[in-house]
């Protein structure tokens, strides 16, 4: 055992050693004021085995390359996850071939209440395909490759029961975080802030608070009450749905922030172009109170500038999106009447179908816009057996981060119309665009998951029939993100 404990204070590092040294397990203790030489001689000693473990205090937690560590405890609280990062880091160095894994035993987690075992497992895991339980119990299929967690089933049912509190106390908790928040943190309460602190998503929050964080801040006592109005009803189910947190292109946020500040709105939209109009239309979708909902854009847009503390909020939602991308997008088509699609940024179906023509009814995941002169694909990544069938699961993956495999509907014959459009797209003036999503439902929201605009595809190669095989050649290259996501199913 070549052990670094993580302990809470210099006396308890000393007690740990000592209890350790009494039961013959050679120990150590290091905190912030050893001297540069003791450091390195007991990291030494550790390595040679004349020591089994270090008992650390403020130090290792960063810069630090001791290999050999095969283990480490965790014997103090940590609020911060960049320091439970850091920390697990520590053991996580390759030892050539006399390390082939790295046991972490945890001993604060279960008896701390607030202690949350969702966030560490979310920090670890590339692609949190169904969410983090269910990684926990599939065995973490979402891990980088070649990278293995095992838990055994009794921990693993600690940790689960643990997630289930932490998260199904929902309205209560959140209002309980939110009256606790200012002397927790000692910053103002504030969307971001709250969540930043707390390590919460927005789709998170939304989805356990069934309402806005302005509504659960005034419930709590932390502001001024404000009317209860039938729009903002409307708009705690897009916020649950996630449509409010999904809005990341910044075409559209630029045109949101203009919908909003303009001084004579119907003004403004009745004086749009083409690809601003589309704009619209598509924000408007997402202020959408149901499916009979027949109100023109411009009326429910008014509808959300008559409630600012609602509007307020999706701003604030717009300025966290644009502080967490992880990519820079692309303008797909940046003519004035062109389609205003960004690579990497997500739409729901609907909005899609704004940005092409306008609404109508499309239940396949292929669609061909005859005014653009464009085929559209909607792919599902990962394609479960309870969501589709034999003959619909078809092998849509990433070959790499330049060139995509797809798979053509399963009546689609190499010697049909539609498929001729496709191999010779290019010389007909017509274009492709891929879309695609992790999953059919989104894990946090339980509801459609939106989909993420790949790029503008061009033909390469095909093989087979009904269904074809296609390799797509991605004019943009794909974010190190996107490609995991894309290369799931393989």
């Amino acid at each position: 055992m070549k052990c670094l404990a993580f302990c809470a204070s210099v006396s308890h590092a000393r007690a740990m050693a000592a209890l350790f040294n009494e039961t013959g397990i050679p120990s150590e203790v290091i905190d912030g004021t050893t001297p540069d030489g003791v450091r390195s001689s007991a990291a030494s000693d550790l390595e040679t085995g004349k020591l089994k473990a270090l008992m650390a205090v403020d130090v290792f937690n960063e810069g630090v390359d001791i290999p050999c560590i095969n283990t480490v405890l965790f014997l103090r609280p940590t609020e911060s996850l960049t320091v439970f990062l850091q920390q697990l880091g520590r053991g996580l160095r390759k030892y050539g071939d006399q390390k082939d894994c790295l046991t972490v035993i945890d001993f604060v987690g279960q008896a701390n209440a607030r202690y949350n075992f969702e966030e560490r497992f979310r920090a670890l895991l590339s692609v949190t395909t169904g969410g983090t339980v269910k990684q926990i119990q599939t065995g973490f299929p979402g891990l980088p490759s070649g990278c293995v967690i095992e838990i055994e089933k009794r921990a693993q049912a600690v940790i689960l029961d643990n997630i289930r509190q932490f998260f199904g106390r929902g309205e209560s908790r959140m209002q309980s975080l939110i009256r606790n928040f200012e002397s927790d943190s000692g910053e103002a309460l504030t969307l971001q802030n709250f969540l930043r602190f707390y390590r919460l998503t927005a789709k998170s929050f939304y989805v356990q608070a069934k309402r806005s964080f302005a509504r659960c801040c005034a419930d709590a006592g932390k502001r001024e009450d404000f009317p209860l109005t039938d729009f903002e009803l409307s708009a705690n189910k897009a916020l649950a749905k996630g449509w409010w947190a999904d809005i990341d292109s910044p075409e559209l946020i630029r045109q949101i922030r203009l919908l909003l500040s303009t001084p004579d709105l119907r003004m403004e939209v009745e004086t749009e172009g083409d690809r601003e109009r589309r704009l619209t239309e598509m924000f408007a979708e997402l202020l959408r109170s149901g499916q009979k909902d027949t109100a023109d854009p411009v009326s429910r847009i008014e509808e959300l500038r008559a409630n600012p503390v609602i509007a307020s909020e999706l701003l604030d939602l717009l300025t966290i999106s644009e502080h967490s991308r992880n990519s820079v997008p692309v303008v797909c088509d940046p003519a004035p009447d062109g389609i205003p699609f960004e690579t990497g940024c997500t739409y729901t179906r609907n909005q899609i179908l704004i940005a092409m023509d306008k609404l109508c009814t499309w239940r396949e995941g292929v669609k061909y816009f005859k005014n653009r002169k464009a085929d559209v694909f909607l792919i599902t990544i990962n394609k479960s057996e309870s969501d589709f069938t034999s003959s619909t699961r078809y092998e849509d993956y990433a070959i790499n981060d330049r060139e995509f495999h797809w798979q053509s509907q399963s009546q689609t014959r190499s010697t049909s119309e539609t498929a001729t459009r496709y191999f010779h797209h290019e010389e007909r003036g017509s274009r492709i665009f891929l879309f695609v999503r992790e999953r059919r439902t989104d894990p946090e929201t339980k509801s459609a998951m939106s989909y993420t605009c790949l790029v503008e595809v061009v033909y390469v190669s095909h093989q087979g029939s009904a269904p074809i095989n296609i390799v797509w050649r991605l004019k943009t290259p794909l974010s190190s993100h996107l490609l995991q996501i894309c290369q799931a199913s393989r």
